[in-house]
């Protein structure tokens, strides 16, 4: 299944969960870490285009946490430290700055 337009946010949220329980417990295969790459780069081109087009830069980090958060279980650092990079872009842009 590829994710898209078809599911619902509140169906791709539960298929997260599941997809993420099983590779932290190591009892996954290479489907269900193909299908989490899938959802969590969802997750990072909807929090993306919520930035950049809509300009709603608060809703667009909660898209980025979360797709930070599935990348980092996944292991893909190439895709987490883009989603940072990312989140300090949009950190910056509300005046969060540490």
């Amino acid at each position: 299944m590829v994710y898209g337009q078809e599911q619902t946010h509140a169906q791709i949220a539960v298929d997260a969960k599941i997809l993420s329980d099983k590779i932290i417990s190591k009892n996954y295969s290479d489907d269900d870490r193909k299908k989490l790459k899938d959802i969590a780069n969802l997750i990072q081109n909807t929090g993306q285009s919520i930035g950049e087009t809509y300009k709603d830069n608060k809703k667009a980090l909660q898209y980025t946490d979360s797709a930070i958060f599935l990348f980092n279980i996944l292991g893909d650092t190439l895709s987490e430290a883009n989603n940072r990079k990312f989140k300090g872009y949009l950190l910056g842009t509300i005046g969060k700055f540490f």
